[in-house]
């Protein structure tokens, strides 16, 4: 699309022998109020009117002067706009937009009625969204993305990728998959999908089990002991929702663990394989060697041994693969444990909310750690 950039419509590009005069200023808005918030940019009415309803709307509203049209955006900054008008009138570039491009850019094509540019951006979705199981293969799932996701194409009003992107998280709020199921939710995630819950009405329901929480429009309902009547019905806010879905999910896993499993095994790490214990009934966020199992090897030149343990600090809660060592002596000559260093080797992303080491998902932490970590639950002779 033909167009040029002026901060001073005194300089609005002329006529030319194969051209006419753009006759159309847009002006756009700054993102840096510390900047003067505006930007012009003049374009030919007709073309431009033929890419947004919005703008043909308004253009043919009577204006004062016939060379004089203008047209705001505000809350368009230039950088934005550039890119909304570059995939609408580049084929090549259209075919190269990703799902960052669209959640940028989707909001502003449907509130301004560039249909096309809001079509390109729900493909795009709906093909990223298409990918999630080889992401989690691959764990690569960034579940913060996908849930902002989620809420682009509500406010866009995309309905059939708000359709398969709610599918994936109704899905996943079903699921007791360890890896990628009900507990990889955070409260500011359950939060946020809270009000999009609420509003796929296609799927309500109750998430899972006797537990469950059942979505209407307007309230999120659980019963407190039961579904007898409404007198045992209680109403929750989003934020209450996010506490009581985490807490009841752990609760169920924390039963399981409890009853079921005797002790994990490692394997894939070459250097913390076997078998490892918790005494669950004292503490559950770690699983140590059995007594008398040193289990030590050398990395990066220290003498360390390992343990599973549940993990949090400023950059990752969640289970870890961690190596320990003492860096000084006591008098004895023996390891000072005053001088104790945990650091993480493998981690697990999302298992903030476990009450248990996930099987499988484990990625390397630290530039030595080698090989595929899984870990197996022993179950319980009983139960065998």
């Amino acid at each position: 699309m033909e167009s040029e950039t002026n901060h001073d419509d005194s300089d609005r590009p002329t006529k030319t022998l194969r051209s006419s005069r753009p006759d159309l200023k847009v002006i756009l808005g700054s993102s840096n109020s510390n900047e003067k918030n505006e930007c012009i940019q003049w374009y030919h009415s007709q073309t431009l009117a033929s890419k947004s309803k919005y703008i043909d709307a308004m253009l043919s509203t009577p204006m004062k002067e016939k060379d004089d049209l203008t047209i705001s955006f505000p809350d368009i900054t230039i950088g934005v706009w550039e890119r909304m008008m570059l995939f609408l009138d580049s084929p090549i570039v259209a075919r190269q937009m990703k799902a960052r491009d669209a959640s940028e850019l989707a909001v502003f094509y449907d509130k301004y009625e560039f249909d096309e540019g809001r079509k390109l951006c729900e493909v795009v979705i709906i093909e990223y969204m298409k990918l999630t199981n080889r992401m989690e293969k691959k764990n690569t799932l960034d579940l913060d993305f996908i849930i902002e996701l989620v809420d682009v194409t509500h406010r866009a009003n995309m309905e059939e990728a708000f359709k398969v992107s709610m599918g994936y998280i109704w899905e996943k709020l079903r699921s007791s998959d360890i890896r990628y199921g009900r507990l990889m939710f955070t409260e500011e995630n359950l939060k946020k999908l809270s009000p999009l819950l609420k509003y796929s009405v296609n799927n309500r329901g109750r998430i899972w089990g006797p537990y469950g929480i059942q979505f209407t429009e307007n309230n999120l309902i659980t019963g407190s002991s039961g579904w007898g009547g409404e007198d045992d019905l209680v109403h929750f806010d989003d934020e209450q929702f996010a506490k009581v879905h985490i807490a009841r999910s752990q609760k169920q896993a924390e039963t399981l663990l409890r009853q079921c499993i005797s002790h994990i095994e490692l394997s894939g790490t070459s250097v913390a394989d076997g078998g490892y214990e918790c005494e669950v009934d004292i503490c559950w966020d770690e699983y140590a060697p059995p007594h008398g199992d040193r289990r030590e090897c050398t990395w990066n030149g220290q003498l360390v041994n390992f343990v599973v343990k549940y993990w949090t600090d400023d950059d990752f809660a969640g289970w870890a693969i961690v190596r320990k060592y003492c860096t000084g002596l006591d008098e004895d000559g023996n390891p000072d444990w005053d001088t104790e260093v945990e650091l993480k080797c493998w981690t697990v992303p999302y298992s903030q909310n476990h009450k248990w080491p996930p099987r499988r998902g484990w990625v390397p932490a630290d530039q030595l750690a080698r090989g595929d970590p899984k870990i197996e639950y022993i179950l319980h002779e009983k139960i065998v």
